[in-house]
């Protein structure tokens, strides 16, 4: 049996197992330090293969994805969420699925594999950027509190200027103006001068004037309230 059929336990006490039995076998601290040398790169090799593995496929993918083959996109994707669980290419591929889904109006289904997909991140920033799509799923399907919530949770540098947006976009659907003004202004200020996101954002902040505030509410008399 080779190393590619074992699952990540049993590579890891494959690894530990070889350890073991050469340290046995070496003699004093200088073999057994030997021994962890060539264990260490051993592991280090393996994981760098599986790395390269999983971009291939990845590529395949997007390639795929750019062709609109479907059969073979989900394929890839689904190969990716199976053998490479765990690394970034399989929220990549999960993120894939979510945009195809989108597209064909499984919002629901969508909205699902992205809570997957932000359980599953390991690295801070795909964990954001998960956020932000279902915070978007959210928005469409009418939950802005949950939006809100979502966007308010991003952390990395990079995701901050939309993640910005997107609160505005929830405080403005929860008919808090003042405060999506703010956090317009806040993505506008984290937007580089020459995104084209910018101009969508001056458009919202824009529009957002224009409406005004929000009518009174009614008391229950009709009168409004002071």
């Amino acid at each position: 049996m080779t190393i590619d059929m074992m699952d990540e336990h049993e590579r890891s006490e494959f690894v530990r197992g070889w350890l073991r039995q050469n340290a046995a076998v070496m003699l004093g601290g200088v073999g057994l330090g030997i021994a962890v040398l060539v264990g260490i790169q051993f592991w280090q090799k393996h994981q760098q293969g599986r790395r390269e593995q999983a971009q291939l496929i990845y590529r395949q993918l997007e390639q795929a994805v750019d062709k609109k083959d479907d059969k073979l996109s989900t394929q890839l994707a689904g190969r990716l969420r199976g053998d490479f669980k765990g690394t970034p290419y399989a929220v990549f591929a999960e993120l894939h699925d979510v945009r195809r889904l989108q597209e064909s109006g499984e919002l629901k289904q969508a909205s699902e594999l992205l809570s997957i997909a932000k359980a599953e991140a390991k690295m801070p920033e795909l964990v954001d950027l998960s956020s932000l799509r279902l915070a978007r799923l959210k928005l469409v399907d009418g939950d802005a509190a949950g939006a809100l919530s979502l966007a308010e949770g991003v952390e990395s540098a990079g995701f901050k200027a939309l993640a910005d947006e997107v609160r505005g976009d929830a405080l403005s659907a929860l008919k808090r103006p003042d405060d999506a003004a703010k956090a317009y202004e806040a993505a506008l200020a984290g937007l580089d001068a020459t995104s084209p996101q910018r101009t969508v954002v001056e458009y919202k902040r824009h529009d957002l004037a224009l409406a005004g505030p929000p009518a009174p509410t009614k008391t229950p008399s009709g009168k409004g309230k002071s």
